[in-house]
């Protein structure tokens, strides 16, 4: 497979992770799925966005630099908390507590893990 595929699967296989994470995780809030993705869907796409550089930043997304499975492990876990600790840091400085805290960790943690599964 080409390097460029396989990118581009990858890439489209992390996004997809996180809309299911995303959806998951705001069902289980009481306001219901329909509230957040209305409330939180900008700061959705930041998120996908983010997390989406520093993966791509950090070789999770490069054929090359996976060549087992704790690579994979070290590689996911360390892009992930990365991601999460900057759009924590991001909601921190821009004081922006209208965005639940459960819904932003919850997604990451349930993408980290279907990431791992797969």
């Amino acid at each position: 497979m080409h390097k460029a595929k396989f990118r581009a699967i990858t890439l489209l296989s992390d996004i997809i992770i996180l809309v299911l994470s995303f959806l998951i995780v705001a069902s289980f809030k009481p306001s219901g799925l329909k509230s957040y993705l209305s409330s939180h869907g900008i700061f959705f796409i930041f998120f996908v966005l983010i997390w989406m550089l520093v993966s791509l930043l950090n070789g999770k997304m490069h054929r090359g630099r996976i060549i087992n499975f704790s690579t994979v492990f070290g590689k996911v876990l360390s892009s992930n908390l990365i991601s999460l600790a900057l759009v924590t840091l991001i909601m921190y400085i821009f004081r922006d507590y209208e965005y639940s805290r459960m819904v932003v960790l919850g997604t990451a943690l349930v993408a980290t893990f279907f990431e791992l599964l797969l």
